[in-house]
């Protein structure tokens, strides 16, 4: 099975220690052709391997021992199938007969993840017979060409029978290979697109910048073709306005409406910009993908799915656009006096946690890779766009969710050795994903800004948690923690900021430290909850 996956192109594995998997386990340790790395939580390790899944653009192995061990991939399962994210699950199974017959370490795996998962396989209960391996391989195969082709999760689930150990070195024969590329169909555009005098252009997330669709996007640009927009996850710069999120929060005027709508990439973080467009739907909504796989339809607009390569569907369209300036500089004009309006805000607004992430958005090294938590830091970022530069930008927005973001960004610095990874997270989302630190290979070129503001901030910007009286113990979950003993616990070194001075001088160790570093950014949620109102009413 290891001799397949490596000559099918996997080159990491994950794994979380047991003892149903340890004939798995040797069999990945064993291949020279896989990296593997022992991660002892399997939701920590989940999200790791997304990361790193993500950074390479390649599959990757999760494997994990019976039981209860797998229903914790779930979280980074469910990630990876909204992402598009390829991920194998080696997942140890009792035999059949075990099952359900109260015996130790025995849940119903097969086909546990089977809501958020693109293909299951199981490997027959006879797989100790030596005269199933070609079964096996033609198992493996099938799966891998789906993890690649479909660009999600599979599951492999592998029932084992005792003896687990006892296998020598010399049992093993390895082969590598490459990974394989899907071809996808392209389709040719037969599109009257005259008439449409306002087209705007918006990409949606994506986990690895589209060179192609840049080059396109620039002919868009150039030629005032279409406004575009890009999220802030979708690894795209070539944009017309990057502060649009900013802009659109009290946007009630009509001309800022598309009368043609092309998105590409996936979900959208803009809360902003969903609920206008939800109220203002454009004529005709163009969806581009490389597949008609879960696609969404965020805006209520019923957009026509046009599947191929994305880049050169979108210059086909391009070239049946007119030049359309009016609309464009609507658009530039009002992100111009909004971008006024926000400078000066800054300079004027004393200090709390948006003004940090305002100070740091400058600061930020721009050759470096950015990962934003959930749930605050990421839309405080993405209101800040304007401020950040070129920088590779990721969040884990499939699902949204707090419970893997330390982890995820471990896995990607590990991935990319060669880069600065930056992690900005909110304390919430860090202390729930402290077993991340939990790593014998810690990546040294990972380093994390924490916004410590003593609680879940978010619920104090929500209409509804925000005037509850349980706000405090049941939404904000409240806390007094700091990070300097998990700094130390886990031997990373240990910076922290109460105030503008002190942040400005610990930002300048941060960047200058060769080492594991978190910086520690303290604030004050209710100052914290009156700025950020205030910017919401420019």
């Amino acid at each position: 099975m290891s001799s397949i996956l490596s000559h099918l192109g996997v080159e990491d594995a994950i794994i979380s220690p047991g003892s149903r998997n340890a004939p798995l386990t040797v069999a990945l340790v064993r291949n020279p052709h896989i990296h593997c790395h022992s991660i002892v939580d399997e939701r920590s390790a989940g999200f790791v391997g997304l990361g790193m899944a993500k950074a390479n653009s390649k599959p990757i192995v999760l494997c994990c021992t019976s039981g209860t061990a797998l229903l914790n991939y779930y979280p980074a399962i469910a990630e990876a199938f909204y992402s598009g994210v390829p991920i194998i699950v080696l997942s140890a199974d009792r035999p059949s007969e075990l099952i359900d017959n109260w015996d130790g370490q025995c849940i119903r795996q097969e086909m546990v993840f089977d809501n958020h998962i693109v293909a299951n396989y199981s490997i027959p209960s006879y797989a100790d017979k030596e005269d199933c391996l070609e079964e096996i391989e033609e198992i493996i195969q099938a799966a891998m060409q789906d993890a690649i082709s479909m660009q999600g999760p599979i599951h492999i689930n592998v029932p084992m029978r005792e003896p687990l150990y006892g296998a020598s070195p010399s049992n093993f024969s390895f082969k590598k290979g490459e990974v394989i590329i899907p071809n996808h169909t392209k389709v040719i555009l037969d599109l009257n697109l005259d008439g449409y005098t306002k087209v705007l252009v918006l990409n949606g997330a994506e986990y690895k910048k589209n060179k192609a669709l840049s080059t396109a996007l620039n002919n868009i640009v150039a030629n005032n073709k279409a406004v575009v927009l890009n999220d802030i996850v979708s690894n795209q710069n070539e944009d017309t306005i990057k502060g649009y999120d900013a802009l659109l929060i009290k946007a009630d005027s009509n001309e800022y409406v598309p009368e043609l709508l092309i998105t590409t990439g996936k979900f959208l973080l803009s809360k902003p910009l969903k609920t206008y467009l939800r109220a203002h739907k454009p004529k005709k909504h163009i969806h581009l993908c490389e597949k008609d796989e879960n696609i969404g339809d965020p805006f209520d607009s019923e957009p026509e799915i046009i599947t191929g390569d994305v880049a050169e569907n979108l210059e086909k369209i391009t070239q049946k656009l007119k030049n359309y300036k009016n609309y464009i500089s609507y658009w530039l004009s009002q992100c111009k006096k909004h971008e006024i309006a926000q400078n000066s805000f800054f300079q004027e607004e004393n200090y709390a946690e948006f003004k940090a992430c305002f100070i740091l958005a400058k600061s930020l090294n721009k050759d470096s890779v950015l990962h934003l938590a959930n749930s605050t830091t990421v839309r405080y970022f993405s209101y800040l766009k304007d401020y950040l530069g070129s920088n590779e930008i990721h969040a884990n927005r499939g699902t949204s969710g707090i419970d893997g973001c330390t982890s995820t960004a471990v896995g990607f610095a590990l991935a990319q050795p060669e880069k600065e990874h930056i992690l900005i997270t909110g304390d919430i989302a860090f202390f729930y994903d402290i077993n991340a630190l939990w790593n014998n290979k810690l990546p040294q070129n990972l380093k994390i800004i924490l916004l410590n503001n003593g609680g879940g901030g978010i619920f104090r910007y929500i209409n509804g948690p925000n005037k509850l009286e349980e706000l405090e113990e049941f939404f904000e979950t409240a806390h007094n923690r700091t990070a300097e003993n998990t700094a130390k616990e886990f031997g990373i070194e240990y910076l922290h900021s109460q105030d503008e001075n002190s942040l400005i001088t610990g930002l300048q160790n941060f960047y200058n430290n060769k080492n594991r570093v978190i910086l520690e950014i303290f604030t004050d949620k209710y100052k914290n909850e009156i700025q950020f109102n205030k910017f919401k009413e420019l």
